[in-house]
């Protein structure tokens, strides 16, 4: 499907802003790792200084292997950021400047202090050790990419990034679902990942928005 000028114009824009973080950089990055988990190769640059860099990789591992356990098919290679820089986005999509298709993932300074990010998902199933917050970070951030994928021209729609409507957010168990329908979509998809479930509200706006699914299993309607 041939996306429309304004869902075109609105990934553009994202893929700048990331780009802009990552030239801005604070000295830059000092390593750059490459694994291959679950099928999915992910390219690594880790920021200069950041000491969560691999708490942030293997926290990324282990929520590919989550997500790819559940037969949810991710990109072939995804691209992952992490910074130390507090003003770093935790950020996902698939689109890189010019609409080239490139999964990329950022990871900003503020995993190493959950409680300076929204009360969400990953604050209900990352108690513990910062590793455990930051892969169910990762496993919301996951839910942006196949989000994408399952209907681009919607993620990039005026419509997702409107308010979530009614309870939905309430409903989902997570201020953050609150925020906006895109980020409902991945605080559910992330409360999926980790067995929750939902009512039959909150499963029917997750497919009528697009959420990932599994036919017949992962995300269907109760």
């Amino acid at each position: 499907m041939v996306m429309s000028t304004a869902a075109l114009r609105m990934a553009e824009q994202s893929a700048m802003h990331l780009e802009r973080a990552i030239h801005s950089q604070k000295a830059g990055f000092d390593r750059n790792v490459v694994y291959s988990q679950s099928g999915v190769t992910i390219n690594f640059r880790a920021g200069f200084g950041d000491t969560f860099s691999e708490d942030k990789i293997a926290a990324m591992r282990s929520a590919i292997a989550k997500v790819d356990g559940l037969g949810l098919r991710l990109p072939n290679t995804i691209k992952v950021y992490t910074s130390s820089d507090q003003g770093f986005v935790n950020v996902s999509f698939q689109r890189a400047r010019g609409g080239h298709r490139e999964a990329s993932i950022g990871l900003g300074g503020k995993l190493a202090q959950p409680s300076s990010l929204p009360v969400g998902k990953a604050t209900l199933h990352g108690t513990g050790p910062v590793r455990r917050y930051i892969t169910a970070v990762c496993v919301h951030e996951l839910g942006h990419i196949l989000h994408e994928l399952a209907s681009e021209e919607f993620f990039w729609s005026t419509a997702a990034n409107a308010v979530t409507p009614g309870s939905l957010g309430t409903q989902a168990g997570s201020m953050y679902a609150a925020a906006n329908i895109r980020e409902f979509v991945a605080e559910v998809f992330a409360g999926l990942v980790y067995g929750e479930s939902f009512s039959r509200e909150v499963m029917e706006a997750y497919r009528n928005y697009h959420g990932p699914v599994v036919p017949g299993g992962f995300g269907t309607t109760p």
